[in-house]
């Protein structure tokens, strides 16, 4: 939700936009603590977004009538990925498919030696454009015959900015956690369950609150004032589909 929200507010916001979020029943089987619903939820209410489930490819397919753009967060050949994939795959042609990066390490971007072992060297796309928070020199597991759809627009999370300063104190320390469900905590053993434990052992020491779950972010410069133009150049051209 976190990659995909400030895109449905600015379609629905600054653009007027028909926006469409397609959950698949999965999604809720995996949010056992119904954080994303709430988030879904919020979304929506906030938004003019209309929210559609989807049990399989072909309900999935009935909703994509017309022509538009379709966002992904998560979406590669990978096991991991098959149900974005497969709605990339058989996505109506009037349709420009769209996978955004998620992570400074990210399947089929960058990956680290445990993206290695758990992926392989590299994974590749069923959409027409990725988009990037890097140039593609950094980009350094991303495949050759994948290069051609790059677009980099840096990440999602600057569209939606604190409006206000917030008040930093120069005394107070940092910290950087991993996602819990990055492969960095079980490609070499299973690191989650130590974590978590070692997470709040650490909050307490240090008097500072611990979120166990968060993704490491790099500030990259904005360019999504220039995506919608360089998308219509992208999807006029028709770049040859993923059938595979």
């Amino acid at each position: 939700m976190n990659i995909l929200r400030p895109l449905i507010y600015m379609a629905s916001r600054s653009f007027s936009l028909d926006v469409l979020i397609l959950v698949s029943t999965k999604f809720t089987g995996r949010d056992i603590f119904g954080i994303w619903q709430r988030e879904l939820a919020q979304t929506q209410s906030e938004t003019s977004a209309r929210v559609e489930y989807f049990n399989s490819d072909w309900e999935a397919y009935r909703h994509l009538s017309g022509e538009g753009l379709i966002f992904a967060a998560s979406e590669s050949y990978l096991h991991n990925h098959v149900t974005t994939h497969s709605v990339f795959r058989y996505a109506p042609p009037s349709y420009l498919k769209v996978t955004l990066q998620h992570g400074f390490e990210c399947v089929g971007f960058r990956h680290s030696a445990d993206h290695v072992r758990a992926h392989g060297a590299t994974a590749s796309f069923g959409a027409d454009i990725v988009c990037a928070w890097q140039p593609s020199e950094h980009l350094v597991s991303m495949s050759a015959s994948q290069r051609s759809k790059l677009l980099v627009t840096g990440p999602t999370s600057v569209l939606q900015l604190h409006s206000a300063e917030v008040a930093r104190d120069p005394r107070r320390m940092g910290i950087v956690c991993e996602n819990l469900h990055s492969v960095r905590l079980n490609g070499a053993g299973d690191f989650k369950g130590s974590s978590s434990t070692h997470s709040p052992n650490f909050a307490v020491r240090s008097k500072r609150k611990v979120v166990k779950s968060l993704c490491v972010r790099i500030p990259v410069a904005n360019t999504f004032s220039r995506t919608r133009s360089r998308c219509r150049e992208m999807h006029a051209s028709r770049m040859p589909r993923c059938t595979g």
